[in-house]
């Protein structure tokens, strides 16, 4: 299994910023909780993403989402949709997964 970051603070390090310059960069005040949930989830996907050196984004044909599928939160392997929260592998899928679920359900109305 590959050592994916398991907090905020350290996938800002895996992207080369630190929170402080992610969080600076949010101008939305509309639901701006929300919204910097979902910046943090997206800052952490990306982290996730850039670990996988194998990672083939415009060629591989299978996804392995987390989203919301009638108010419950699922992990989905999927050919086809679109999802904010994707993945490569399932094993990625799966550690961000259990590192992030917390700050997904956080999030879930625009998931």
């Amino acid at each position: 299994m590959k050592n994916y970051p398991k907090t905020y603070e350290e996938c800002c390090a895996v992207l080369g910023t630190t929170p402080e310059q992610v969080e600076a960069n949010i101008a939305l005040k509309y639901k701006s909780t929300m919204m910097q949930n979902f910046q943090k989830l997206l800052v952490c996907r990306d982290a996730y993403l850039r670990t996988d050196e194998e990672l083939e984004l415009f060629t591989r044909k299978k996804r392995y989402v987390i989203s919301f599928v009638k108010g419950e939160l699922v992990k989905l392997e999927t050919h086809d949709g679109s999802y904010l929260l994707w993945f490569s592998t399932a094993e990625m899928r799966d550690a961000f997964y259990d590192n992030f679920k917390e700050d997904i359900l956080k999030t879930g109305a625009i998931l």
